[in-house]
């Protein structure tokens, strides 16, 4: 089951702003639930009398993975095009999140204490004092 969020960039009249979906598909496909997401976006701008603008939705997966940018909602790109647009990018947002978690996972240098001679004392140029009376 794949969860999904998206917000879709409308224009209604003289007023436009940003609207969030929601919704959840019974499969594992990316590429389903973005078609869901899709149609979601699809129905609610017929729904309100919205049009949806050129500027990409925003997608967001299962909570964890992206945001990223979903183009093409204003109906420039098939719903085919969208979800494989939507599977490249997010192919893309997991090489970037993999590649962050391995330079993450280096030896961290260890912290330099010349300041103070190399004593454990700890590096504050303030002294603490009673809370109540700081305020």
């Amino acid at each position: 089951m794949i969860a999904w969020d998206l917000t879709v960039f409308y224009r209604r009249g003289d007023t436009g702003g940003g609207q969030g979906l929601h919704g959840l598909n019974n499969s594992d496909s990316v590429a389903e639930a973005v078609r869901d997401a899709v149609r979601a976006a699809q129905e609610w701008a017929e729904r309100t009398g919205s049009t949806i603008k050129t500027i990409p939705g925003r997608l967001l997966i299962n909570g964890l993975r992206g945001p990223i940018d979903l183009p093409g909602l204003d109906g420039s790109l098939s719903l085919d095009e969208v979800a494989a647009s939507a599977e490249d990018a997010l192919r893309e947002w997991d090489a970037q999140q993999q590649a962050a978690a391995e330079r993450g996972t280096a030896a961290m240098p260890e912290p330099e204490n010349e300041e103070r001679g190399g004593s454990e004392e700890p590096r504050y140029d303030s002294l603490g004092g009673d809370l109540t009376a700081l305020w």
